[in-house]
């Protein structure tokens, strides 16, 4: 969680924040309105903030924005929530990205995904972007790690350019894991084609980097597990694992491992449940999937981090298990699953 005591120290904060993130609140000490001022150069209208700058918002495309943001609300907590807004509007200005959001109103530091020459960027460079914000601030706060990929969706930018910067940042040691990648035949935002062009690549990052691959998948399982096969990918996790107990064990007997969800809580996901009784479970790890898939007792709300309890406890239910045996064995199984968090 964001240290609120550093909005009142604008040196400290500008040291802990590297990227500039909060840089409103730095330049100012957090004792004005900053978020006002910067509204109005970055072309907003109608915000109306009250006192410090509390929440971040992010507006930005696919995977990009959505991955800046649940890195944000997982450092900063439910005190300084992360409001993700599809943009009406954008406007080229130097230097920045000028979103229009009108009707918007509240207390808020904008983080403007910067361009080389202040047009709109491509895809591939606000994702580049956006992870690259996400790996410099895992460098200042310890606990926090990241991944590098091209979603699904985005597969279509995938280039030689897209790869090279991807593979830079492998090279830090605080990206764990390539990814999320994978295959969404469901949204379809991506051609087939260009769906299995950019997976099959990542699997090829990752064995080169010797690094898990964080996998995504959606009404695609029997292609997902031959393009896997046919690249001999040995390190995966099926991330927000919704397959049934069949395909659990047909990952599991690669040596795999099943993440599941918020969405293991549901009523009607049965198989979840079955999925989770079915494997091993040195095999299983638990996630929320934040800001979705919130448990079922919080459902229609952002998922946030801590409701990875309700995750534990469905998983330890359907295993008929303890609580704390499916929280230390999961644990554990995230560390050998995802060697650089030692």
């Amino acid at each position: 969680m964001l240290d609120e005591s550093l909005l009142d120290t604008p040196e400290a904060l500008s040291e802990a924040d590297r990227r500039g993130l909060l840089r409103g609140a730095a330049e100012a000490g957090a004792r004005v309105r900053t978020a006002a001022r910067h509204a109005a150069e970055a072309g907003v209208s109608d915000l109306k903030p009250d006192g410090r700058p509390r929440a971040v918002l992010i507006a930005g495309p696919g995977a990009a924005a959505i991955c800046a943001a649940d890195l944000l609300g997982t450092l900063a907590g439910p005190g300084s929530p992360v409001i993700r807004l599809a943009p009406t509007g954008v406007a080229p200005a130097a230097g920045a990205l000028r979103w229009e959001l009108p009707g918007w109103a509240g207390s808020v530091d904008l983080l403007l995904i910067t361009t080389p020459d202040g047009t709109e960027p491509g895809l591939s460079l606000l994702a580049e972007a956006a992870y690259r914000r996400a790996v410099e601030l895992a460098a200042s706060l310890p606990g926090v790690w990241a991944t590098a990929g091209v979603h699904p969706h985005d597969a279509s930018s995938w280039d030689g350019e897209t790869a090279t910067e991807i593979e830079e940042l492998l090279s830090n040691p605080l990206v764990v894991a390539v990814g999320e990648c994978g295959l969404d035949f469901f949204r379809m935002r991506s051609p087939r084609p260009d769906q299995e062009r950019a997976l099959r690549a990542q699997v090829s990052l990752a064995r080169s980097y010797d690094l898990p691959l964080v996998i995504h998948v959606r009404d695609a399982w029997p292609e997902i597990l031959r393009v896997l096969d046919e690249g001999s990918a040995e390190r995966v996790v099926l991330h927000c694992f919704s397959g049934d107990a069949e395909i659990a064990a047909a990952c599991t007997e690669r040596g795999w491992f099943v993440s599941f969800a918020g969405n293991v809580t549901y009523p009607k996901n049965d198989h979840l449940r079955e999925a989770a009784a079915a494997v091993r479970l040195d095999r299983i790890l638990v996630e929320t999937d934040s800001p979705f898939l919130a448990p079922q007792r919080l459902r229609g709300r952002d998922n946030a981090p801590s409701n990875v309890v309700d995750v534990i406890e469905a998983v330890a239910f359907a295993r008929e298990e303890s609580v704390e045996i499916v929280r230390e064995t999961t644990a554990r199984n995230a560390k050998i699953a995802f060697p650089r968090l030692d």
